[in-house]
């Protein structure tokens, strides 16, 4: 699950506002992880909308990957060996996605994916902080009837 935890005050907005466009500090902009972190995501949220057949999984992730790889910043130096070892992971880790899902929910159906959230936390911190984050895959399991 992403999330971000988010103060509500205009002091945050403008500090990374000055920050950014003024001072032209660069923010974090990816790298090797990001990138096969992204690619995977892809992977599976595909494959549990339908949108991605099984025998598609891998070509879809190595050309998912080049894709994030590619659009990481040109003065970023690629670690070769990591990037190597992360494709054969990505292989490797494919095909135990799924069949792991339906071993631990057996009769499952998919609700939905990057269900939103946005939550004031008022009962653990101060109110002036929201939790905002995403529920990556959302699923209903049929033989415990519940979401």
């Amino acid at each position: 699950m992403a999330w971000l935890l988010i103060q509500k005050s205009k002091f945050h907005s403008g500090l990374y506002h000055k920050l950014v466009n003024i001072d032209k500090l660069k923010g974090f902009q990816g790298n090797e992880f990001t990138a096969f972190g992204t690619a995977m995501h892809e992977v599976c949220e595909k494959t549990a909308l339908k949108q991605l057949k099984e025998v598609d999984q891998e070509e879809f992730f190595m050309k998912k990957f080049l894709e994030e790889l590619i659009s990481l910043p040109d003065d970023l130096k690629l670690n070769a060996n990591l990037v190597n070892s992360m494709r054969e992971q990505g292989k490797a880790l494919i095909p135990e996605i799924f069949p792991a899902l339906e071993d631990y929910f057996e009769d499952y159906e998919v609700v939905s994916t990057e269900e939103r959230l946005y939550e004031p936390l008022g009962d653990i911190t101060p109110s002036e902080y929201d939790f905002k984050g995403f529920i990556d895959l959302v699923v209903y399991s049929k033989k415990d009837e519940k979401v």
